[in-house]
């Protein structure tokens, strides 16, 4: 049988035995657990959606998949689904249009339902175009003035009255109860006298066609008991209405109508208000249906695992890891068919895949053209005029037809509505028939098919010619379903590049080998087949066993690359929060020093602190806890010391000429010989005195770097200075008096305070500290911008 859909055709009953085979039914049934009205789920998979709305669909069934507005969904969904759904409003407006009015119950829904969409208009917003929506908006000021405020007082949001809340209701309840109180107590008097308690079929009263009555047993019944107001079922009780409670009862039930009509009056009153706004009542009632069909989509994309399709502008489609969404462990596969390809043939063994294959294409289209999201990761899919379906059975009895004959008829139908763009997709292509035959048959077809460029075909085969020419055209698509020999099953994975063999034999000997007869008909079969048959079966089957051993070589090769660079990459992970946490330990003891030096320098300054010893025993103490973290250091001051005996003592010193300096281990330049024993000399914009016995000829290899600056001290060190509101000629002479201490290791760091933005002080240091080979800017040690932090240079 043949499935022949068109975009506009939105009939698809005239198609359902198709629908049937691709399991149509169970796709409407699981859609339906999830919708507020049966209504959503028939129109969803009923109707086809106009290619000009397919983005507008894909886009709100997108907005209720987002997790932002999951909670607001299921809040909705929750009220509108304790609306009775034998009273829910549907085409409110037009009813109020025409002066219609509603009983109690209606009204209480109608009300309930446009409460819900008022609390939830944002939300709603988005179903409603610009206008409808600003015409609600001013309905719901109206709605909530005229309407929701005085029906609340006496109408719950669950549809039930308190009638002592009402004025106009409160009085007649009131003489209800008490009636009804008197003719209780009245009746119960009855049950305890002698008259009634022998003839009651039980101890109790009952209230029928609303009078209240005494259940008599029907062989102990005489007329002086009351009238017979009904009878049972079995005829063994009679409802008697005592003498005594009629007028009680006339009296009750003149209240209930008064009550009735008092009700009436009021419902009449609240659809007038609610009339002038009946074209925003529907527009709203229609909301509610719209809202329960996108969650219906967007459920139903969840469950099934869905995805939003791209459409292609030309004929063509590419699907990634597409699967039937009814298999629970689906095997995902990818196809592939561009303007290049005209079709796709599949090959394979029995129970392979195959069918369960064509079938997810096929469930792609009919869900695309519904508006649905498709079975696949990815999907990018052109929007066919038509699409063809054809079942691996096509007989058909009514008319009389053979399997080859109904399908050859099927075939010819589709020819004479054949569009510009088509999809065809056949399952086992003429089946019945011989293979030789069969295979032209159906290359003469595709031929016919695809002379035109919109067009595609996939099909599926067991026919050798058939496979082996579509194969050996570029056109077509070759593929076939994997088969794990050492397992003897099949993989379901399309494996792309060449045809597969049938397995027909060892599919047989699989299925049948608790038979004792099975082995014995597998022989005779295999002993009756063609050697070149055999043979092209064999080396399918080998082509298919290499391909298969290939690719799953492929993916434990990159299964272990994927784990070998996970593993590096946890290797390396550990490694460096080792050294963070060895590096963030050193930082902390550092710090820990250097607080401790930091108070006692300001002990000093302060005068607290003036015993010469106790200040030498400080910085003893100082020193040996830094001792731990100095041996690099050592080693540098170690090399500059050779360094520095390496070199040769100037026999003159000539003033501008340029000297390794000892004392501070840089190349300087000589500014002024000051005594015989001191020397002024510069680096830079930088002027320190240095002995002269410091001062040695330079080598003539490269100058280096990696310095420590040991400078005199004229004034007391500190760690940090705050410089702001400073003028630049002090600020750069403050710099190049505290610098030397740096240098020569007498503080380990300091501080410049000079305030955050772009000012004139931060802007020179900074500069000043790119261009000097001595100092550093600490940038990792502080994040504060408004400070710059010296090092020494190393």
């Amino acid at each position: 049988m043949s499935l022949y859909v068109r975009i506009m055709d939105s009939n698809i009953q005239d198609n359902y035995s198709i629908l049937k085979q691709l399991e149509w039914d169970l796709f409407k049934k699981s859609a339906s657990r999830t919708s507020l009205f049966k209504e959503s789920a028939e129109k969803i998979f009923n109707n086809e959606i106009n290619a000009a709305d397919l983005k507008k669909t894909f886009d709100l069934t997108e907005f209720f998949l987002l997790p932002e507005h999951s909670d607001e969904i299921i809040e909705i969904f929750s009220k509108i689904q304790q609306i009775d759904k034998d009273v829910f409003p549907r085409h409110s407006g037009k009813k109020l249009e025409k002066n219609a009015f509603f009983d109690l119950p209606e009204l209480a829904g109608l009300i309930r339902l446009l409460e819900i969409t008022f609390e939830h208009i944002s939300f709603f917003s988005n179903l409603l175009n610009p206008a409808t929506l600003k015409t609600a908006k001013e309905f719901q000021k109206e709605f909530k003035k005229q309407v929701l405020r005085e029906f609340r007082t006496f109408v719950t949001a669950q549809g039930a009255i308190d009638y002592f809340k009402h004025p106009k209701l409160k009085s007649l309840r009131k003489s209800q109860v008490e009636l009804e109180a008197v003719i209780r107590t009245t009746l119960a008097k009855l049950r305890q006298s002698e008259r009634y308690q022998k003839v009651l079929q039980f101890e109790s009263h009952d209230i029928i066609n609303d009078k209240y009555i005494l259940p008599v047993k029907s062989d102990a019944f005489n007329s002086s008991l009351g009238a017979i107001v009904a009878r049972s079922e079995s005829g063994r009780t009679l409802f008697v209405e005592p003498a005594s409670i009629k007028n009680l009862n006339r009296e009750r039930f003149e209240i209930l109508l008064k009550i009735d009509h008092v009700i009436h009056e009021i419902t009449r009153d609240f659809c007038k208000r609610l009339a002038p706004w009946s074209a925003s009542i529907d527009a709203l009632i229609a909301c509610s249906e719209i809202f329960d069909e996108f969650k219906t989509r967007a459920q139903f994309a969840l469950d099934m695992k869905l995805s939003r399709p791209v459409l292609l502008k030309t004929p063509g489609l590419r699907l990634e890891s597409f699967f039937h969404p009814l298999i629970k462990k689906p095997v995902k596969n990818n196809l592939n068919l561009e303007a290049g390809s005209k079709g796709l043939v599949i090959s394979g063994p029995n129970t392979g895949g195959k069918t369960a294959a064509i079938k997810a294409v096929a469930l792609c289209f009919l869900f695309i053209k519904r508006g649905l999201f498709v079975p696949a990761r990815s999907a990018e899919l052109h929007l066919f005029e038509n699409i063809f379906y054809f079942g691996n059975d096509q007989q058909s009895l009514p008319e009389g037809l053979s399997s080859f004959s109904a399908e050859v008829k099927n075939y010819s139908r589709m020819l004479e509505g054949l569009g510009q763009s088509n999809l065809i997709i056949i399952d086992e292509i003429f089946s019945s028939t011989s293979s030789e035959e069969a295979s032209a048959l159906a290359l003469a077809l595709f031929n016919e098919i695809t002379k035109d460029e919109g067009s595609k075909i996939i099909v599926s085969t067991h026919h050798q010619t058939l496979k082996t020419l579509a194969h050996s055209q570029q056109e077509y698509i070759s593929c076939h379903v994997g088969f794990d020999s050492e397992k003897n099953e099949p993989t379901y994975k399309l494996i792309y590049g060449s045809p597969g063999g049938s397995l027909a034999l060892e599919v047989f000997k699989k299925l049948s080998q608790t038979n004792p007869m099975g082995e014995r008909i597998y022989r005779k079969a295999l002993s009756k087949l063609d050697n070149k048959m055999v043979n092209y079966e064999k080396l399918l089957q080998a082509l298919s066993l290499k391909e298969s051993k290939l690719n799953n070589l492929l993916r434990a090769n990159e299964n272990l690359r994927q784990e070998l660079k996970s593993q590096k990459a946890s290797a390396k992970g550990l490694i460096q929060l080792r050294v963070d946490d060895e590096v963030e330990k050193i930082k902390k003891e550092l710090g820990k020093i250097s607080e401790e030096a930091d108070s006692f320098l300001s002990q000093v300054k302060s005068g607290n602190v003036s015993n010469k010893n106790r200040v030498h025993k400080k910085l003893s103490s100082l020193e040996s806890q830094l001792a731990p973290f100095k041996s690099d250091q050592d080693d540098i001051s170690k090399r500059r010391a050779e360094r520095f005996n390496g070199l040769k003592k100037p026999e003159k010193l000539v003033v501008g000429q340029k000297y390794y300096c000892g004392f501070v281990n840089q190349i300087v330049t000589l500014q002024e010989i000051k005594s015989d024993k001191e020397a002024l000399v510069s680096r830079g914009a930088l002027k320190i005195k240095s002995p002269l016995e410091a001062l040695r000829l330079p080598d003539s290899g490269k100058e280096k770097s990696e310095v420590t600056v040991t400078a005199i001290r004229s004034t007391e060190a500190r760690l940090e200075y705050d410089c702001r509101g400073m003028r630049l000629s002090e600020f750069q002479n403050l710099v190049e008096n505290i610098t030397p201490d740096l240098i020569a290791g007498n503080v380990p760091f300091i501080n410049i305070i000079h305030g955050h933005g772009d000012g004139i002080l931060k802007k020179w240091i900074r500069d000043h500290v790119r261009t000097s080979k001595s100092l550093e800017w600490d940038r990792t040690e502080s994040g504060n911008d408004g400070e710059t932090r010296l090092i020494v240079s190393l």
